[in-house]
């Protein structure tokens, strides 16, 4: 496996997928603790709602710490998975800057554990048909006549006697 040197890649996604991981495990949280609280009245309902509370808690409290243990190992899975598929949009962004300034920079790979493998052709045929066009486009390069002859070289003294002497001939 390829070693990855930056944390966040694109905090905004990442961001919402560790937020969407922490919203479900405190939601799956709260439905066990209220349905063991729930099972706890129902098995003993002679008993006060803080001797149910104590019961629950001496119940629950191992799973508790075993599920606030777990949380930070989803976290990182979670951004470690967010890798393969945000890591590629990230370079896909960068590569088409990097061509819109010059269509003959280096093409498009991803990393080999990357999803999105297969975008990667389709843009580096756009980059190569993008060279290849401006490529026809380009100005072609013309090259000064050798021996070029300079009003002062002719001896007139102004450029403009020289305009006024080619209107006044023409006319």
């Amino acid at each position: 496996m390829v070693k990855r040197n930056v944390v966040w890649i694109d905090s905004h996604v990442q961001g919402a997928l560790v937020g969407r991981v922490i919203l479900y495990w405190f939601g799956i949280v709260i439905y066990f603790g209220l349905s063991m609280g729930i099972l706890q009245w129902m098995e003993n309902p002679e008993l006060t709602a803080l001797q149910n509370l104590i019961g629950l808690f001496d119940q629950l409290w191992p799973c508790f710490v075993t599920l606030v243990l777990l949380l930070p190992l989803v976290v990182f899975d979670m951004v470690r998975l967010s890798h393969r598929f945000v890591g590629p949009i990230y370079r896909l962004r960068n590569h088409l800057k990097l061509v819109a300034d010059n269509p003959k920079c280096h093409p498009l790979n991803f990393r080999d554990d990357d999803y999105w493998q297969q975008l990667a052709d389709p843009i580096n045929e756009l980059q190569n048909r993008i060279a290849k066009l401006e490529d026809k486009l380009a100005p072609k390069k013309t090259t000064a006549p050798e021996s070029v002859v300079l009003p002062a070289a002719v001896g007139l003294g102004s450029t403009a006697e020289l305009i006024s002497q080619q209107v006044s001939s023409r006319a």
